[in-house]
């Protein structure tokens, strides 16, 4: 439970319920885990800064007031009215800021809620990230503050199709791509070195349909639109792709079929269709085998302690 009140509560609580709808109304965001925000307690909500809005999504993502650390740049112009009534903390980046700072660290002390950019500025660059500035966890240390960390993708336009893709290349074929112009919602990788990582948030992939891709996307219930490669022996991967069709777990578009118009249409069609989603992720749990390497184990031991199974 907060202690006391701070400047400018009163007109956060004031004006964002208004401002929750309309941006839902333009927008359409789609937020994802917001129950993981803490209701009390100290609070560093930390992330990435791509657009002067940003600081909307994580406001709507919980009712606590949250008090953003704001450059001074924004309190002296037209709208400093505004920055002021709704509790953000005017913040001199031309050097160590520690009137900010302190402040900050009261409203934690006192069981609030801070909102920063570790980054220090909006990314305008075509890089994922800028270099970290410091100072959140040593807030965080000397608060006892949870550091809430969020990631924003996606791009800020008129309900937008509200989804964000990631294009893996591979390294031999990087060269070639990288400097197309993709739209703000597309990043092109070469490599993904944490896939799975990847693919537990992911709702939709579009994928080849080897064996071990299959695995991995069985045992992580990762919804897929699958392309077979038609250039493989036997056409197993459109034999694959077919194990999980059948049962209603994933979708099929075949390289004969293949255009960006209907590949585009059937990726707009699915990913906003929430009940064939959960229908694919249900299924993809009942196929999934996520015990493999114990099965595995059991028969090496059973082999193992049963020589008669070698003659």
């Amino acid at each position: 439970m907060k202690n006391k009140q701070f400047k400018g509560e009163f007109g956060y609580k004031l004006l964002t319920p208004i401002m929750r709808v309309l941006f839902r109304i333009y927008y359409n965001p789609k937020i994802i885990n917001k129950e993981v925000i803490p209701k009390d307690g100290p609070i560093l909500i930390v992330g990435n800064h791509k657009h002067i809005y940003d600081q909307c999504l994580t406001i709507m993502a919980t009712k606590r007031p949250i008090h953003y650390m704001a450059k001074k740049e924004y309190f002296e112009g037209k709208l400093a009215w505004f920055f002021k009534f709704v509790g953000c903390i005017c913040v001199n980046r031309n050097g160590n800021d520690k009137a900010a700072k302190n402040y900050a660290i009261d409203i934690l002390k006192n069981n609030g809620a801070i909102g920063l950019f570790p980054e220090g500025t909006r990314n305008k660059t075509s890089k994922l990230l800028l270099p970290f500035k410091f100072g959140t966890v040593s807030m965080a240390q000397k608060t006892n503050a949870t550091i809430i960390p969020f990631g924003i993708i996606g791009n800020y336009k008129f309900r937008s199709k509200n989804y964000s893709v990631i294009i893996v290349t591979g390294n031999s074929y990087y060269e070639r791509v990288k400097d197309k112009r993709v739209p703000s919602n597309v990043k092109v990788l070469p490599f993904i070195y944490e896939m799975p990582s990847v693919m537990k948030i992911t709702d939709l992939m579009v994928t080849r349909a080897g064996a071990s891709t299959m695995s991995e996307i069985t045992a992580l219930e990762v919804p897929s639109i699958f392309i077979p490669s038609p250039y493989v022996t036997n056409n197993h991967q459109y034999k694959n792709a077919m194990d999980l069709v059948d049962n209603n777990a994933g979708l099929i578009l075949e390289e004969k079929d293949l255009t960006d118009t209907s590949l585009i249409n059937l990726i707009d069609k699915t990913i906003n269709d929430e009940n064939k989603l959960k229908e694919m992720k249900s299924n993809l749990k009942k196929l999934g085998i996520k015990d493999s390497g114990e099965r595995i184990y059991n028969i090496l031991k059973d082999l193992i302690l049963d020589e008669r199974k070698f003659y």
